[in-house]
């Protein structure tokens, strides 16, 4: 019984490697296809910036303060994020205000990671995330989230290292990033395919965990002898 779940498990792990794996490869011939109009990232949008780069004080309640954990999960758990006091809040968006429809990106540690912010209430960042804010009469934040976070970026990023690894990004680097830019309808096209992956990739990883939770607790009880094996 237990090696029919290992081989649910190790099956079900192939195809999430897969999906991620198509995925990418899918968003780089995606954006070939619509590379016939390159431009700077900085000429599609109004502004970008990152967070504080101090370390505010920490309460236990307050105003939302993200840092790069806070955005690599599907939704932000924003019970246990950081907060700050309301006056520091205030003081930091005078120079780095995020609001509903622009990106968010990682730049220190781990790059690369975007999230589309789709929540109305207030937050603050930290320097570890970029704040990119598009000028939607020209590009839609779903896609341009999908180009930012995609591996079509990421060897930009790559080529113009010189070391084998990069953990920090700068700002001058991101303002200067290579991105397709087709058409509205193009764009939505890319968003769905894109959307309709992460589905089944959720959807894949809702199994595998049910599958490790099953032989979990199998286990558990065949020690506890709660159940016998004849």
């Amino acid at each position: 019984l237990l090696n029919m779940i290992d081989q649910d498990i190790a099956k079900t792990n192939q195809i999430i490697q897969k999906i991620e794996i198509f995925n990418q490869g899918i968003i780089t011939q995606l954006l070939d296809s619509s590379s016939n109009h390159i431009v700077k990232l900085n000429t599609v949008c109004s502004k970008i910036t990152d967070g504080t780069h101090r370390t505010p004080k920490y309460l236990p309640d307050g105003i939302p303060f993200l840092r790069i954990n806070d955005i690599k999960s599907n939704q932000i758990d924003w019970v246990r994020c950081k907060h700050i006091s309301d006056e520091e809040h205030r003081e930091l968006i005078k120079r780095c205000k995020p609001g509903k429809g622009d990106v968010l990106l990682s730049k220190n540690g781990t790059i690369g990671i975007t999230k589309v912010v789709n929540w109305d209430r207030e937050f603050s960042i930290f320097v570890s995330l970029c704040l990119i804010k598009p000028d939607t009469s020209k590009v839609l934040p779903e896609y341009l989230a999908e180009v930012v976070g995609s591996e079509y970026v990421m060897n930009q990023v790559r080529k113009r290292s010189k070391q084998g690894t990069v953990t920090n990004l700068h700002l001058e680097e991101i303002r200067d990033f290579d991105i397709p830019l087709p058409d509205t309808d193009r764009q939505k096209e890319v968003v769905t395919v894109i959307k309709n992956l992460k589905i089944k990739k959720i959807k894949e990883e809702i199994t595998y965990q049910s599958f490790i939770k099953l032989r979990n607790g199998i286990m558990k009880d065949i020690f506890s002898r709660k159940v016998q094996i004849n």
